[in-house]
């Protein structure tokens, strides 16, 4: 394992509690940077016209999910609340590790839709689209950061996270699509 590195951020809680347990991260130095919420992402131009959760049922259309990283789950959580489980699971065809790979699928066009980040459009916004899903089907999770265990300077560590959470850092994170809070979507 690399130990570079003073300050770890990703995009769910979770995988920051594993890394806490096996003690890579100071304990009490995680802070929210922000939320994202679940969209539906299609490539530019939306070839296949999805419109809302239910067009990814349908025969023949191909849907991308994240078996890893901040977007594990994300699908089932989305079709259960729906009551679609079965319909869409039928329909996933490629799986990923993680955001950048999920994104491929669209990129590379080996999929119609991913289960996706609003952010994603702020972020790829020349070859890809959200389509939103209905505020009770929208699952919201944190972007969060904190220093690791093996960091050089502790104090500075925590000076930049106090950065990225101050009013310029939020600010900054706002404007490629994060939340301040999920009722702010």
């Amino acid at each position: 394992m690399n130990r570079e590195g003073d300050v770890i951020s990703c995009g769910a809680e979770y995988i920051l509690d594993e890394a806490e347990d096996r003690g890579l991260v100071v304990k009490g130095s995680r802070r929210s940077l922000g939320y994202r919420r679940s969209v539906i992402i299609v490539p530019s131009g939306n070839p296949t016209r999805i419109a809302s959760l239910s067009d990814l049922c349908p025969e023949g259309v191909t849907i991308g999910i994240a078996v890893d990283g901040c977007l594990k789950g994300i699908w089932d959580d989305v079709a259960s609340k729906a009551g679609l489980t079965d319909q869409i699971r039928r329909n996933i065809t490629e799986h990923a590790d993680a955001c950048g790979t999920l994104m491929s699928l669209i990129h590379q066009g080996k999929v119609d839709a991913v289960f996706g980040w609003n952010a994603f459009k702020n972020i790829w916004p020349d070859t890809c689209e959200a389509i939103e899903l209905p505020r009770d089907l929208q699952v919201f999770r944190s972007t969060v950061a904190q220093v690791v265990s093996y960091t050089r300077d502790e104090a500075l560590s925590k000076e930049f996270i106090d950065f990225l959470i101050s009013p310029e850092g939020k600010r900054i994170y706002a404007e490629h699509g994060w939340l301040r809070e999920p009722s702010s979507a």
